[in-house]
């Protein structure tokens, strides 16, 4: 994987998403942490998704303010990491959040204070109800940490601030990532996807057209029974 088939591969996930109505928001040059690690390991998931929210820390901004970040931290040797950060408030439509200001705006009046209201939403989003439960997903290539059994080369985590690794056969793309959230976090946009004349040029990049990682140094016998 190189640079050229990344800035690909992310311009085509941004088409998906737009044609799926998924697509709020397009950052063409993400903010990026000084020490990332460092800075989010002290924060709640609240204030993990407000700062990079806040910060534009991603490249995506999903319909419900959920964030998709590609973050490449080298090409060679390739390390990476891509990341679904899960919005954990409870998604108002731009148009709800007017009708629910209560105010009486006419055509005119709303014409002068769209963009004022737009922004008060963006803002003030952050201050409705929490959800109940949040997902956020990532996805790390990082074969120089590779630990036996512990730390896998290639491998999600799912939830927040926890040991979970899963390790996986295949180094993800930008756009197989983008299908593993569509299929596992937008299951209704999913099937929309899959109704697209031309899904299928994508189904290779789940899991067929993808390197696998050199199972010789990645991977013992039990792993590959394990994983």
């Amino acid at each position: 994987m190189n640079r050229g088939l990344v800035e690909t591969e992310i311009n085509d996930a941004w088409t998906l998403l737009k044609r799926l109505g998924l697509g709020k928001d397009r950052e063409y040059h993400p903010g990026t942490p000084s020490n990332p690690a460092a800075l989010f390991r002290r924060l709640t998931y609240q204030d993990y998704w407000s700062t990079s929210f806040n910060e534009h820390y991603y490249n995506f901004l999903l319909f419900d303010n959920s964030i998709i970040d590609f973050r490449f931290n080298s090409f060679r040797p390739l390390n990476f990491t891509y990341s679904y950060i899960e919005c954990p408030y409870i998604f108002v439509t731009f148009f709800d959040y007017v009708k629910n200001l209560d105010i009486e705006i006419d055509s005119q009046d709303y014409q002068e204070l769209e963009w004022d209201l737009k922004k008060a939403y963006d803002m003030e989003g952050q201050d409705q109800e929490l959800k109940l439960t949040v997902t956020p997903i990532r996805y790390d290539f990082a074969p120089e940490i590779y630990t036996l059994d512990v730390h896998p080369a290639s491998h999600f985590h799912l939830g927040f601030k926890n040991e979970i690794r899963i390790g996986t056969k295949r180094i993800l793309h930008p756009l197989s990532f983008i299908l593993f959230v569509l299929r596992h976090c937008y299951p209704n946009k999913w099937i929309e996807f899959i109704s697209i004349d031309q899904y299928i040029k994508f189904l290779p990049l789940i899991r067929d057209s993808l390197d696998e990682i050199d199972a010789s140094i990645f991977f013992n016998e039990k792993e590959m029974i394990l994983e």
